[in-house]
């Protein structure tokens, strides 16, 4: 085995670049890790003043979100929980008052932080970071059945601009 000039020998080199492409965290390009970019503002859903949803939020915030995220979940992750918010969603659909459907579901929204940051836990390095950021920035915003429906539907913008490269 060749030894190089950073200590390691040319296996273990070779294992750590896998290792960092594997992690999604890694310009195949270059040959260097990417750089860790900023968390983006939680904004309100909607506009304070004439209380619709914000053009912004599911357009330009989305996008920013999904870049945050993107480089450390895979499609498949992200697909999983947009799907337990779609499932939380259709059983409050059942329900007709909402006040009554908002307080039967409002710990089991909760839980989303909890199950996010289970995942970041179980990710190599807490890769998954980015994904706990974004449901512990959003899930304590929601304080009513439509406030989870505009949450609902910007995770599904964030979920559109995701690539599915990875």
């Amino acid at each position: 085995m060749v030894e190089n000039n950073l200590g390691l020998f040319q296996g273990d080199q070779k294992r750590n670049e896998n290792k960092d492409r594997k992690h999604k965290n890694y310009n195949k390009d270059s040959g260097e890790r990417k750089q860790k970019m900023d968390k983006p503002k939680a904004n309100n859903f909607r506009d304070e003043t004439t209380q619709c949803l914000r053009r912004e939020l599911l357009v330009e915030d989305a996008k920013k979100w999904t870049e945050y995220i993107e480089s450390s979940v895979s499609y498949t992750q992200l697909r999983k929980f947009y799907s337990e918010v779609l499932s939380i969603k259709a059983r409050m659909k059942e329900i007709k008052d909402d006040l009554k459907a908002f307080q039967t579901y409002d710990a089991v929204i909760g839980m989303l932080i909890s199950k996010a940051n289970y995942s970041k836990v179980r990710s190599p390095r807490n890769s998954n970071e980015p994904l706990f950021e974004f449901f512990n920035s959003f899930i304590p915003k929601i304080k009513s059945k439509l406030d989870f429906e505009d949450f609902a539907l910007f995770f599904e913008a964030v979920l559109g601009y995701f690539s599915r490269k990875n």
